[in-house]
């Protein structure tokens, strides 16, 4: 049992906590056969499932680590009853709570860490390390919801535990550490974010070395911050670093190994241009403009000229050449696409955000919720007075965008099944136009992007009982992708710009903007 036990800790300890997922697979092999010799005791089997799931959740393979951490559960569920199996059950549940969190089962991931939680608290006490674990996990999915006030909160307390309990540099204590800054990095708290940053790459230096991948992240990450902040030389410095750090491991990280390069070639970025953007109303009214400030702090040399007129003038400028990117809150159509091949450009689509398309009415409506169906009727205009619907008395004014818009297109297919919409509706340039009438109207009735939501003398009305929310985006019946389009792949400042937008300090904008990020939704 002794040579078992030390396969099992050096299948755990290599594969996972040293990142070294080969090793780790060599030691489970190991396990594996001494188990078969004693006869499959189930706790040990139960700690092997729990360290192939680890090494499998580092090598990226996260289904084989869900199913792996899904027998660890059933094995040890069935050595409970006869042995001491509590604690392990518990980090295999806890193990698999994250791993679904990563995947983006953030109900099962939330359920399973509370479960977790109340084992471990029963068991060990509210204030050990075991626990802050948990938290630290739970912490992570709540920051995937965009739920951050509970992200901060589960983080803080596993660190305040962890401080408590452990000694000052264990390796533990990163995480939340890490986290924290994380979720600073997404409210712009620059300064506070590289301190939690630097903290935590020091204690996992201390205890891996400098080559060890987490370390290099958050150098990475310390990089990206002093980009944003305009340090473009200490920047470039610790982005190089990082480059030749990844070069030195036989197992490179792809995505940070992304966030170096990025970095450099957003530093790199010096000639002094004109980056012409043009196309969607909901993306360039407000964020566009915004990432673009952004961008400009960060040192790169580039000045904006955007245009929000519409979705569809986002195809013809690129065809024209009087656009280096196009803005589209829908996807381009087959004609557009045509007109641009006739023109020699092969369009490249990049996915930035999501939107929720919001109904909006006058803040004195009585009216707070409508069905689909109801929705799709006013518009059409099958119902033309508040009073059908429960409201008082008085002519529906209907305000819908113009024809040039990607966001008209897209209301009919999500809201009206295609129908048209009713002749008395009146067409309005923008979302700031609209809920302006609606705001000044008491019979109005409109639809925003999310980011406009919020208009002086408007409220938004739920649909079927749904509020558009960030955190729950697939949920809601309007939500819809949006797009930046280039003529080919984008080179120099339009891609600096664009890999700006995709980073975690443009994804702070985005959510601040009232936009849900890629990486959120």
């Amino acid at each position: 049992m002794l040579a078992l036990d030390a396969a099992l800790t050096l299948a755990s300890l290599t594969g996972d906590t040293l990142a070294r997922p080969a090793d780790g697979l060599r030691w489970a092999r190991h396990a594996d056969a001494l188990l078969d010799r004693v006869g499959h005791p189930l706790i040990a089997e139960g700690r092997l499932h729990v360290a192939r799931g680890a090494i499998a959740d580092r090598s990226g393979d996260y289904e084989a680590a869900a199913l792996a951490y899904r027998a660890a559960i059933a094995t040890l569920e069935r050595a409970a009853p006869d042995a001491d199996a509590g604690d392990d059950l518990a980090i295999a549940i806890g193990n698999l709570a994250a791993n679904r969190g990563t995947c983006g089962h953030y109900d099962e991931s939330l359920a399973l860490s509370q479960r977790a939680l109340a084992m471990n608290i029963a068991a060990l006490g509210p204030a050990h390390p075991a626990v802050a674990t948990v938290l630290t996990n739970r912490g992570g999915t709540y920051a995937l919801i965009a739920d951050t006030g509970a992200a901060e909160a589960a983080q803080r307390r596993a660190l305040q535990i962890y401080r408590a309990s452990l000694p000052p540099r264990d390796p533990r204590i990163a995480f939340p550490l890490a986290a924290l800054g994380d979720l600073a990095l997404t409210r712009a708290a620059y300064d506070d974010a590289r301190r939690y940053y630097d903290e935590a790459r020091v204690v996992w230096a201390l205890h891996f070395g400098a080559d060890y991948p987490s370390v290099i992240v958050m150098q990475e990450r310390v990089a990206n911050v002093l980009f944003v902040q305009g340090a473009l030389a200490p920047a470039r410095m610790l982005a190089d670093q990082a480059v030749r750090a990844w070069d030195a491991r036989s197992d490179p990280d792809p995505g940070g190994l992304t966030l170096a390069l990025l970095t450099i070639a957003a530093v790199s970025v010096q000639a002094q241009s004109t980056l012409r953007i043009r196309g969607s109303d909901t993306l360039g009214a407000k964020l566009i403009p915004s990432l673009a400030e952004s961008f400009k702090k960060t040192g790169g040399k580039v000045s904006f000229d955007i245009a929000a007129e519409g979705s569809s003038t986002a195809f013809t400028n690129l065809a024209s050449g009087t656009a280096e990117v196009g803005m589209s809150s829908r996807k381009v159509k087959a004609d557009e696409k045509t007109l641009c091949r006739s023109k020699g450009i092969a369009l490249n689509e990049i996915e930035i955000a999501w939107d929720m398309i919001t109904i909006v009415v006058n803040a004195k409506n009585p009216v707070s919720d409508l069905s689909k169906k109801q929705i799709m009727q006013i518009f059409a205009g099958d119902i033309t007075d508040w009073s059908e619907i429960g409201g008082t008395p008085g002519p529906i004014s209907v305000y819908t965008r113009n024809t040039s818009s990607g966001t008209y297109k897209d209301f009919m297919t999500l809201a009206m099944k295609g129908r048209e919409y009713g002749k008395n509706s009146q067409k309005m340039a923008g979302n700031e136009q609209i809920a302006a009438e609606v705001g000044s109207n008491p019979n109005g009735i409109g639809y925003v992007g999310y980011a406009y939501a919020g208009a002086k003398g408007t409220k938004i009305v739920t649909i079927d009982g749904k509020a558009p929310n960030p955190a729950a985006v697939k949920s809601y019946p309007l939500s819809r992708p949006t797009f930046l389009y280039t003529a080919g792949e984008p080179a120099g400042n339009v891609k600096a710009f664009i890999d700006f937008c995709l980073s975690p300090a443009g994804e702070a904008i985005i959510t601040k903007a009232g936009f849900v990020a890629l990486s959120a939704k």
